[in-house]
């Protein structure tokens, strides 16, 4: 996605089961951190595994829960969400919450203290504190902070220019 200009998100509307693909769960997750666009999953496959659950076998409920997991690691690491509606009734609410998570975001900046380039994957952890770097959990007036931190696991270092 390199080649497109400006902010980007891939909205994932998918059961989530791997059927056919190129490229290895590892790969592809080594892709998305590279890449640095957020990915927000829906998963559409949570009222079929209801009703079916009777009916499914051990390996059917692993590929759903496998499935499931990957668009979660997708979509955490990359500062997306991810959702799974139940009901037809949610996707409206889903929608609105990734378009509020579009509109409404801040962009941090910082210079790394590990300066090598090595093209190695970084992990970073983004944390609300307060004015003593205590994780911030109450505002000044006591009531709980209603904020939700979405953001990268990690990035991918530069490498050297040989």
């Amino acid at each position: 996605m390199s080649g497109i200009e400006g902010r980007k998100a891939i909205v994932l509307i998918s059961s989530g089961v791997d059927t056919f693909s190129k490229l290895t769960f590892d790969k592809t997750r080594k892709i998305l951190q590279e890449d640095g666009v957020p990915i927000y999953g829906i998963g559409l496959m949570q009222t079929l595994r209801i009703l079916m659950e009777s009916r499914m076998g051990p390996i059917q409920s692993m590929d759903f829960l496998q499935a499931d997991n990957q668009m979660r690691t997708f979509a955490s690491e990359t500062g997306g969400q991810s959702f799974f509606p139940r009901f037809q009734g949610e996707f409206g609410e889903i929608f609105q919450q990734i378009h509020q998570a579009l509109r409404n975001q801040y962009v941090l900046t910082y210079s790394p203290s590990n300066k090598t380039h090595d093209g190695s994957y970084r992990k970073i952890k983004v944390q609300l504190v307060d004015l003593n770097g205590i994780p911030a959990s109450e505002d000044e007036k006591g009531k709980p902070i209603k904020y939700t931190i979405l953001a990268k696991a990690g990035y991918k270092a530069p490498r050297a220019i040989e």
